[in-house]
């Protein structure tokens, strides 16, 4: 299995364009870079709260790094020619076979860093869906110092749930989880631990302590996640209305989204009138 080395001026372009992402969409503020000027191979593993949450990233260091990310993505993207290039690597979720490992291999035995999304799948309740017990063996096997990208409100930038991309706050934090020597003498147990500390995330947790603002204005889209009335306990009957109210069409009940996303009830149980 061969490395393919990303092309610098392609890579380049995709710097400058999730630069400007970065920066004015998701306003995003670095808390801690610690891959800014490291040097050698080394794995960065990231928490995957929003479908762009690689445009956070991929700046963070002038070297190119290999972005593992998922195979129906890679696939319905029109550019696979372009992410092939800049030594992006395709593989299937929650899966992963001999070939993807030595893929993957190959980038740090090259010298190269590489970047992982071990949950491989984006959120839709705002809650981290779980590590696959695999990665915290492959992680060891691999050799190499392991840091954390833990990517803070891009799921209220830009919900599964809702369209397109909202102006907000987020925060990247990217730190040393373990050194190669520590990943050689801790316990699969131990590995576990401290990754799922670092990755495994609440985001609505997390917006209380932040309260960045003018992320819950919008919610169209959330009746497809909250889709039974906590009141009547009807099914399908909840939708939007004015854009940040749900509604049961049954029994009346509402709640509106405050400008930090939380819900507050409206109103009392009843008919609308």
């Amino acid at each position: 299995m061969n490395y393919t080395k990303p092309n610098l001026f392609i890579y380049r372009l995709a710097q400058l364009v999730s630069w400007n992402v970065a920066t004015f969409v998701f306003k995003r503020k670095l808390l801690r870079n610690e891959i800014k000027n490291k040097q050698g191979p080394f794995v960065v593993i990231a928490n995957h709260q929003a479908q762009y949450d690689f445009v956070n990233l991929i700046g963070a260091t002038h070297r190119p790094m290999s972005f593992v990310i998922s195979s129906s993505f890679y696939r319905a993207l029109p550019i696979t020619g372009l992410l092939r290039r800049m030594g992006v690597i395709p593989k299937q979720q929650f899966q992963t076979t001999v070939r993807d490992m030595k893929q993957m291999k190959r980038v740090v035995e090259h010298g190269q860093p590489l970047v992982i999304y071990p949950a491989g799948l984006m959120c839709e309740d705002g809650l981290s869906t779980p590590i696959p017990p695999a990665t915290y063996k492959f992680l060891k096997w691999l050799n190499v110092d392991v840091y954390v990208a833990k990517t803070s409100g891009t799921y209220f930038a830009m919900p599964k749930w809702g369209k397109g991309m909202r102006r907000c706050r987020t925060y990247l934090d990217i730190y040393r989880l373990f050194t190669k020597d520590e990943l050689a003498q801790l316990s699969l147990d131990a590995i576990r631990a401290r990754t799922d500390e670092a990755l495994l995330f609440d985001a609505y947790r997390e917006q209380e302590a932040l309260l960045v603002e003018n992320v819950g204005n919008n919610i169209e889209g959330l009746e497809q996640v909250l889709y039974m009335c906590p009141h009547c306990r009807s099914e399908f009957t909840m939708q939007v209305k004015n854009e940040n109210t749900l509604c049961c069409t049954k029994c009346g009940f509402q709640q509106e989204s405050d400008q930090y996303a939380f819900l507050h009830n409206r109103r009392g149980i009843g008919p609308e009138v």
